[in-house]
């Protein structure tokens, strides 16, 4: 109901863009932590530790040693995911500044124009193409697990390939995303701007206020 009866469609997409900063952190911290498992076993391998620990008198082969995972290039998603934020920060006060102005503002004809591209925020995070493996899920930013079901994986097209060892599939999906939150961040603050422009162009509320009050004056005391 909300929804239905707002001038502007209800959309704060400052907890997207924190939500979604959370998630690069996230893949960053994972790389890290396979990397030092895989170093710490190798180095366990290296000192013998599995063999020393083995049933003598059973015959026992040490596991072979595994290639570090390699370092993946973040950086287009973390400058996507930058600009989402300052945009979606923009966009924040933009909004405040048209709840607090004048009434008349709501009245705006461009409004009508920003309710249809806020109606596009959320499919810009959908790639014609889709994840690489799956094409027919299209969002960049949430997709259901190849093994898991119902349960969801963020930003999948690096996350997943992480999972399987797939490091430039990782790498490539990481400039896919980025890619998709660098569009998201130009919708968000194209809207920022027009909805700048319209409080802009209405007259401050405190003017508006005054006039109201000196109309009222004058017909209480007759003229």
């Amino acid at each position: 109901m909300r929804m239905a009866d707002a001038d502007v469609l209800l959309y704060d997409p400052s907890g997207s863009a924190d939500t979604i900063s959370r998630y690069v952190k996230e893949l960053k911290t994972e790389l890290k932590e396979k990397q030092d498992k895989v170093r710490e076993k190798n180095r366990e391998i290296e000192e013998g530790v599995f063999t020393a620990s083995a049933d003598p008198t059973k015959t026992y082969v040490a596991p072979p040693k595994e290639a570090v995972p390699p370092y993946l290039n973040f950086a287009p998603l973390e400058n996507g995911s930058e600009a989402y934020t300052r945009a979606a920060k923009r966009y924040k006060q933009a909004f405040g500044r048209l709840a607090e102005s004048n009434p008349t503002v709501w009245d705006s004809p461009e409004l009508k124009t920003i309710n249809e591209k806020l109606m596009q925020t959320e499919r810009t995070f959908t790639t014609a193409e889709g994840l690489k493996e799956r094409p027919w899920f299209k969002h960049q930013i949430y997709a259901p697990g190849a093994y898991t079901g119902y349960g969801a994986k963020t930003i999948p097209a690096v996350r997943e390939m992480m999972e399987e060892d797939k490091w430039q599939d990782a790498d490539a999906g990481a400039v896919i995303a980025g890619a998709v939150l660098m569009k998201q961040a130009a919708l968000v603050d194209s809207i920022a701007a027009e909805l700048e422009q319209v409080v802009g162009q209405a007259p401050p509320a405190t003017q508006t206020a005054k006039k109201h009050r000196r109309a009222e004056e004058r017909q209480v005391s007759g003229r």
